[in-house]
């Protein structure tokens, strides 16, 4: 089990991120913020999976720790 700050989840930021696209789409209801909204996630996706494929592509295993994508396990 991994300790410290990102623990529970190792996107806190992006998942906030995404939850404010969608807050946008549910408030205004709009076809451009769900197709910007739509854009901005797969983005964001997309730079996190880059993100988490660097330090192993760098380190190898030593740095190898389950902590989920998105949300954290309760």
């Amino acid at each position: 089990m991994s300790t410290g700050r990102f623990a529970p989840a190792s996107n806190p930021i992006d998942m906030a991120f995404d939850l404010a696209f969608i807050g946008t789409i549910l408030i205004h209801g709009r076809e451009l913020f769900l197709l910007l909204g739509t854009t901005l996630v797969l983005l964001l996706h997309g730079i996190i999976l880059r993100g988490e494929r660097f330090p192993a592509d760098r380190f190898g295993d030593a740095c190898h720790a389950h902590v989920d994508r998105y949300s954290p396990r309760f």
